[in-house]
């Protein structure tokens, strides 16, 4: 039985803010191109884009597909949520796929839902509401879809999607690529950067584990394989204090605890905008975090190190991330 539309809307409350979550249903084309529009406003890469308005309309489950639209409304300034494009303020786009290639679709176990686009605009950030919008994802694939896993790709230098994806909602990751996506530019990337992602999946039925460690204490023990620290740059719109990655210390003593962090910038985007000046050094400091941090990982991961926890905390009076790692037996 298809589910009614209550069952495919929530009203969310954010900050004394009312927001409508919604899945797209709709079988006339015109109401895509809302979506294509919005993911060109955040990534703003012109090589990169969503099918065409008709296809969309087409590959969505309430039509003839598996791809699954979903959507935020804002109220307005009268607090009546209006249905429109100028109160359009964030989506999520993914669609069904398998975990296994030779089960293929046998097996419901086998199907799985990948998660591919999930933005909020800017000035609406701050509203808890991308970590929302990925618990309303979560409940409808559940729920309406019937499958268990959902997978994506995050930036492992992005803090904001590593502490939603991993701390809040307990995310585990499977695999680092190097270089997943090739020349993606926009505001959120540049082309000389690799485009390095986490493969995560999140299982819809787990419960998120407690976690066993103590962040001061790894932090007391000289736990950090790969730390920062700040260098004064002038960047492209100011003068700023910016997080410079140290080299990597890979002791025997240290790789034999039972647990290691890796830090990484606080604002990894940011970072991309203030640093893209002329000056090679300076344009060159997130390149450095990028294969500092790529061969962290890699290496941590061959010997037996997983991600286990991703954690923020104000240190000297600045913010800083880390991600815990753990070794398992």
């Amino acid at each position: 039985m298809m589910p009614t539309m209550n069952e495919l809307e929530e009203i969310k409350n954010s900050k004394g803010r009312r927001f409508l979550f919604f899945v797209e249903t709709s079988q006339d084309e015109m109401d895509y191109k809302k979506y294509e529009r919005m993911r060109m406003e955040i990534w703003d890469d012109p090589s990169d884009h969503l099918s065409c308005p008709r296809n969309m309309a087409a590959e969505n489950y309430f039509n003839d597909g598996s791809s699954l639209f979903l959507g935020i409304y804002a109220e307005d300034e009268k607090g009546n949520i209006r249905r429109d494009e100028n109160h359009f303020i964030g989506f999520a786009y993914g669609y069904v796929g398998v975990l296994n290639k030779n089960i293929a679709y046998q097996k419901l176990s086998n199907l799985n839902f990948y998660s591919q686009y999930a933005a909020v605009r800017q000035e609406c950030r701050n509203l808890n509401l991308g970590l929302m919008l990925k618990q309303f994802q979560k409940k409808i694939v559940r729920d309406v879809f019937h499958i268990d896993t959902i997978t994506c790709t995050f930036d492992p230098l992005t803090g904001v999607n590593a502490y939603r994806n991993i701390h809040k909602l307990g995310m585990e990751v499977m695999d680092y690529k190097e270089s997943l996506h090739k020349n993606i530019s926009g505001v959120l990337n540049r082309t000389e950067i690799p485009n390095d992602r986490f493969c995560v999946v999140w299982k819809l039925k787990e419960k998120k584990k407690k976690q066993d460690y103590d962040l001061d204490s790894l932090l007391r023990q000289d736990c950090l394989v790969l730390s920062s620290r700040l260098k004064k740059i002038k960047g492209k719109n100011i003068q700023t204090d910016m997080e410079v990655s140290q080299e990597i210390d890979f002791d025997k003593q240290k790789t034999s605890k039972k647990f290691l962090l890796i830090e990484i910038p606080y604002d990894f985007y940011r970072m991309i905008r203030e640093t893209d000046v002329s000056d090679e050094k300076i344009r060159h400091i997130p390149l450095d975090w990028r294969m500092r941090t790529r061969k962290a990982f890699k290496k941590l991961f061959k010997t037996g190190y997983r991600v286990e926890d991703f954690r923020c905390k104000v240190m000297n009076r600045r913010y800083r991330n880390f991600y815990v790692l753990a070794k398992k037996s």
